[in-house]
């Protein structure tokens, strides 16, 4: 694309973000607080993506026999790459208190530290550890974790990561229902910056 070319797509996608903010400032208020988000989701083209999604105490199933359990007031800083509008490689790491995969009846427990995400290949590292009953166990048969792991899945599109919903189930036929939006309190977005499909950057101070 020449350079006039690429000023002149610049200047459409302004001219069209500047109109459609004008034509809803006439519109009342909307419902949904990630509508914003979702307009500059589908702007991205690629960046890089710092977020940290704070969560609260609750429980959400991921799965029969599954539930995703935040206990205390876990954080999870998110450190994304973006590229072609989707997440293609992120570290996860939680801290300040328990972000749990928890099984029923003889199902492990276990409690998430840090996860290793890629495009096409899902979570390919993860740091945990047993809990309750099952720390000592784990600890030393690492591979009863694996069923737990398993489960889990990390959406691979900006919308979902900038919003917060950091997890899903990995089967979603086994739970269509799940919710981990359910699990989040407050999304920080900070040091973040994107280019536009038009080839515009982007930058975030702190939202």
């Amino acid at each position: 694309m020449t350079p006039v070319a690429r000023t002149l797509v610049r200047r459409t996608v302004l001219i069209l973000v500047f109109v459609a903010n004008a034509a809803r400032a006439q519109e009342p208020p909307a419902t949904d607080p990630g509508a914003l988000l979702d307009q500059i989701a589908g702007l991205i083209d690629r960046g890089t993506v710092h977020v940290r999604v704070d969560l609260q105490p609750g429980s959400v199933a991921i799965a029969p026999g599954w539930s995703v359990v935040a206990t205390g007031s876990p954080s999870a800083t998110l450190l994304a790459e973006a590229e072609g509008g989707h997440i293609r490689r992120m570290v996860v790491a939680v801290a300040g208190g328990e972000l749990v995969v928890a099984g029923s009846g003889l199902r492990p427990a276990v409690s998430i530290e840090g996860v290793s995400f890629e495009e096409g290949k899902g979570i390919t590292d993860a740091r945990f550890r047993g809990r309750g009953v099952w720390r000592p166990i784990v600890a030393i048969f690492r591979t009863l974790a694996r069923p737990a792991l398993r489960r889990l899945d990390i959406p691979s599109d900006l919308r979902s990561i900038l919003r917060g919903d950091i997890l899903t189930s990995k089967n979603s036929a086994d739970s269509p229902g799940v919710a981990f939006l359910e699990l989040v309190r407050e999304v920080h977005i900070d040091d973040s910056e994107f280019v536009a499909f038009a080839g515009y950057p982007l930058a975030f101070g702190q939202m």
